[in-house]
Formats: structure tokens, C-alpha cells, sequence
């Protein structure tokens, strides 16, 4: 019995020490943001609209319960809009303008949001 539970703390000890190695390895710790940056994005909620780009690289405008929205390309590279509000998104558009892309969201409470470049701002009209 304790022969097992040295053995037991012994690999406890092993682990412990890779885990320190690991870390300090450049490779891990990329890893380690990709693996937490996935984890911060369960936190946006689900999602409730999405909408093809109007760019001819595969791009996505995603819309989710928390109020977030991203344009994500097909090579999973997704940015932010800033500017959006804390509220479930319910519905996405997409127009052009010249070579701009203009993105129009709307939310639960009835606002409408223009976004330009990433960038939101409540359309009042």
C-alpha cells in the first residue's frame, strides 16, 4: 500500500514538472492563448444571426446573445465590432457602398446599429 502511493506521488510530481516545462516552451504557450482565446469565446453566447459577407473572400457577419458581433474569415480569422451594445443580436444585413462594406444589425430592444470598417454606431433615422 505504501509502495502505491509513492508511486502515485511520484507521477503527481512528474506531471507537475512537465506541466512547468511545457509553459515555458514558446509552442505551449501559443497554444495556451489559442486554447484560452476559444474558451473567452464561449462566453459570447449562442448565436443568434448570420449572415454571408459581401467581400468575395468567404467572409461571415456573426451575430450572438450577448450582443457581439464578428466577421469571420474562411481561414478563421474573426474580428470584433466594437460598438455594439450588451444585448441579443436579431438580425443582420449587409450592404455595399462603393468599396465599403456596411453592415446593419438589429437588437432585441429595437435599436438598429450601422457598422463601418468594424466599427458601430446606433443609426438613428
Amino acid at each position: 500500500m505504501r509502495s502505491v502511493l509513492s508511486i502515485i506521488l511520484i507521477a503527481l510530481c512528474a506531471v507537475s514538472f512537465a506541466q512547468d516545462q511545457e509553459e515555458s516552451n514558446p509552442t505551449s504557450s501559443s497554444n495556451r492563448k489559442t486554447l484560452l482565446k476559444d474558451l473567452v469565446a464561449q462566453g459570447r453566447g449562442e448565436i443568434t444571426a448570420i449572415e454571408p459577407s459581401s467581400k468575395e473572400d468567404g467572409s461571415v457577419i456573426i451575430g450572438y446573445s450577448s450582443g457581439v458581433v464578428l466577421n469571420c474569415k474562411s481561414d478563421q480569422d474573426c474580428r470584433d465590432f466594437n460598438g455594439t451594445p450588451n444585448v441579443s443580436v436579431e438580425h443582420i444585413a449587409v450592404s455595399k457602398r462603393g468599396a465599403s462594406e456596411i453592415v446593419w444589425v438589429t437588437y432585441r430592444q429595437g435599436a438598429l446599429y450601422q457598422c463601418v470598417d468594424n466599427t458601430c454606431i446606433k443609426f438613428i433615422g
